[in-house]
């Protein structure tokens, strides 16, 4: 159970005022799934270069006992946050990323508790301490190869902080590792429109527009093939609609609405990512399609 309010604390170390301490229960059951973290470095979204590593994350390890009071639980958190990050600096993804999930972890409440036990500031302070860890998880993700926790972390950041660049931004690098270009593509346009001056943000938005395009040709030269035994007519008919993606746009409403995320429907070359002009083709020549899928 938990214990209200007596006293009062300082915590946090981004300056958030004083608290008054909740005593929390510390044997808790544990979230099923490890939660995300940020990187901390700077205001911009594009953050760290977030290359990929073969590398696979370590395997979880067992849980560190948690303090049965409120401010030294999220002074916890913080503290291996700040130990995360310099395992981060030195590019060892995996330790960063259990560091990470340990500050997660002692800054986890159960739904009880933190909605009808924990007062508003005490709720406020707890997102503020859980939103870098979660962007620091995800661009640790990134890093080893593993773009659905990514994504998975990053929904949790932008539940908490509707808007966020930075989540927006590593979710969008996540689905391009995925092949969900659509998304990927929406998530770096919103992201650099609330950044439109970070040049990470825009190149990564250039290489997914890029990545769309050459899936258009392919999905083109397929069927362009296929139809070589259905006449000039059919032929040109339906190379009229074989048209680039549009271009980057410099801003405004592209990729808005996004931050709540949807689910995945589909990778790279399956059906759902197919483009619309090849879906329309064989719809009406249907026997092109079982051509196509013999070819």
């Amino acid at each position: 159970g938990t214990e209200h309010a007596t006293s009062s604390k300082a915590h946090l170390e981004d300056g958030a005022g004083a608290a008054t301490p909740a005593e929390v229960a510390s044997d808790q059951a544990p979230s099923t799934e490890p939660t995300s973290v940020e990187s901390g470095a700077g205001e911009g979204a594009g953050g760290a270069d977030l290359a990929q590593d073969a590398e696979e994350p370590a395997a979880e390890e067992p849980r560190e006992e948690r303090a049965g009071v409120f401010e030294a639980r999220l002074k916890t958190a913080d503290e291996r946050r700040a130990a995360g990050n310099e395992h981060f600096k030195l590019g060892a993804w995996a330790e960063a990323l259990s560091l990470y999930e340990k500050g997660l972890w002692h800054c986890e409440f159960d739904e009880m508790q933190y909605n009808f036990e924990l007062l508003d500031q005490h709720r406020e302070q707890v997102d503020k301490t859980r939103v870098p860890l979660l962007l620091n998880a995800a661009a640790c993700a990134l890093k080893l190869d593993a773009p659905k926790k990514a994504i998975a972390w990053c929904d949790e950041a932008l539940k908490l902080t509707p808007g966020s660049s930075k989540a927006l931004f590593r979710r969008g690098q996540a689905r391009q590792q995925t092949g969900d270009l659509d998304r990927a593509k929406s998530d770096l346009a919103e992201a650099a429109r609330l950044q439109p001056g970070d040049a990470v943000v825009r190149k990564a938005l250039a290489s997914v527009a890029e990545a769309l395009r050459a899936e258009k040709r392919r999905d083109r030269d397929r069927w362009q093939g296929v139809l070589e035994s259905s006449g000039p007519a059919a032929r040109a008919e339906v190379t009229q609609d074989a048209v680039d993606p549009a271009p980057i746009p410099s801003g405004g409403q592209d990729g808005e609405g996004q931050a709540e995320g949807r689910p995945d429907d589909g990778v790279a070359g399956s059906p759902a990512k197919e483009s619309a002009c090849w879906r329309f083709v064989t719809a009406i020549f249907p026997f092109l399609a079982a051509k196509a899928k013999a070819a």
